[in-house]
């Protein structure tokens, strides 16, 4: 089934049946692996209510981390790994909160002076929020839904009012799928907007690169289009 899909997902798809996107102001990749419905669910979660870091190396391949109550425990989310680890907070000799496992082989998750979250270890970057966004307004979250070339297709995209930039998911179902939590194909990843294609110099793409740092789609909001491409 991974197959079959990967094939048809190589070509043009021309999203047909659309529903129109939707926007709201809000505050708040993976490999393209079949993943059990509660694996899914942590895609959902953590982009809808978790805070997005990118990698200080500038690779890609973000993290998420989602707060518990009272915020004694943090959870850190891979994308690319699928991974979910759970660190608790604890309060160092300087007065200051931290989350890890009190370990110096494990992650630490801190806010800086600054008032970035990072993700260290051993005392080196490895994750870090992106910076301040001024003027650029608030979050938006958009969302479209169709089908393509028989499979079904899920995209959110999250962005600042005024930005061109922002992090999108995007779930890959085949039509003909039985249960959807066996043959879901969940990517999420960087949304850059670039001008222009081929037929059209002014139509505007959003280009959607994958946490996985190999799976590349360009999509043009206006006609619901998707093309996949290789690296």
């Amino acid at each position: 089934m991974k197959s079959d899909l990967t094939l048809i997902l190589g070509c043009v798809l021309l999203l047909a049946g659309c529903s129109a996107s939707s926007k709201k102001a809000d505050d708040a990749g993976a490999e393209a692996t079949p993943v059990p419905a509660e694996v899914t669910d942590d895609y959902t979660r953590f982009f809808t209510e978790g805070i997005r870091l990118e990698r200080a190396d500038g690779k890609a391949g973000g993290m998420y981390v989602r707060f518990g109550k009272d915020s004694l425990t943090a959870e850190l989310f891979s994308p690319a790994e699928g991974v979910t680890e759970t660190l608790e907070r604890r309060i160092t000799p300087a007065g200051k909160r931290v989350w890890n496992m009190e370990d110096d082989d494990t992650k630490n998750l801190r806010r800086e002076d600054g008032g970035l979250w990072t993700v260290s270890r051993r005392g080196k970057l490895i994750f870090s929020e992106a910076g301040a966004a001024d003027g650029l307004g608030n979050w938006l979250t958009e969302r479209f839904e169709g089908t393509a070339a028989g499979a079904r297709y899920r995209l959110a995209v999250r962005h600042r009012e005024h930005s061109g930039d922002g992090y999108f998911l995007l779930h890959l179902t085949p039509a003909q799928a039985e249960a959807e939590n066996d043959t879901t194909l969940i990517y999420t990843g960087r949304r850059y907007t670039q001008r222009g294609t081929a037929t059209d110099a002014d139509a505007t793409v959003w280009q959607l690169v994958a946490d996985d740092g190999v799976t590349l789609y360009n999509f043009i909001p206006e006609n619901r289009t998707l093309e996949q491409f290789n690296r």
